[in-house]
């Protein structure tokens, strides 16, 4: 056949299981591992992808399911302490740590939005990081930032995106001089997040990640 091959992918998930039989079936409560408590109980179905992405945090950083691992999780009002910790390994181990366990908040109403999970790993990623702001006193530990302190910390996050932003305009001036070495995909995202970057959209990141 001249047609080109498609790959279809199909999650079924959310369909209401009724039979008695397929809820006595162990491959059937072993998929249910990945299912949001809300899911289950029906009560729901605004938030299970963002369930779903904290896991596939811990799954893409080679761990297992959490709550495949423990299946009473869901049986009880789980806090962050009972997720187990992922290895620090490298400066965005605590970071998606952070985000994993803002993602799998037993609540729907308390889990973050998927695009502010989005705006956490693009900050993760491509800054700024979080010894800027601890070198400003903001970190998650300081207390009310006072008024001459969020204006030093506005003009210092304006201060950075000005310089990531040449940076990155120079990165690009100097790929179309290079025949050899063009733009990567990276480059072209995070040109795309410094362009639309504000010092009020990172401040509320910093202020995601940092949460106690």
């Amino acid at each position: 056949s001249t047609c080109p091959a498609r790959l279809i992918i199909s999650n079924f998930s959310q369909a209401k299981q009724k039979s008695s039989l397929m809820a006595a079936n162990q491959e059937t409560l072993r998929d249910q591992s990945r299912l949001a408590p809300e899911i289950i109980t029906a009560t729901q179905y605004r938030k299970c992808d963002e369930f779903q992405t904290g896991i596939l945090i811990y799954e893409m950083l080679h761990r297992p399911n959490p709550f495949e691992e423990t299946p009473d999780l869901k049986e009880r009002e789980y806090t962050w302490a009972d997720l187990p910790p992922l290895p620090v390994r490298s400066l965005y181990s605590q970071g998606l740590q952070q985000l994993a366990r803002l993602l799998l908040t037993v609540n729907p109403s308390e889990r973050i939005q998927m695009s502010e999970a989005r705006a956490c790993l693009q900050c993760l990623l491509w800054g700024p990081r979080e010894d800027l702001f601890q070198a400003l006193g903001c970190g998650s530990g300081a207390g009310p930032v006072s008024g001459a302190t969020a204006s030093q910390r506005e003009a210092t996050l304006q201060n950075w995106l000005d310089l990531k932003r040449t940076l990155m305009m120079i990165k690009f001036a100097e790929r179309s001089l290079d025949t050899a070495c063009s733009v990567s995909l990276e480059d072209w995202l995070c040109c795309q997040y410094l362009a639309f970057a504000t010092t009020d959209s990172l401040g509320r990141v910093v202020h995601i990640l940092q949460q106690p």
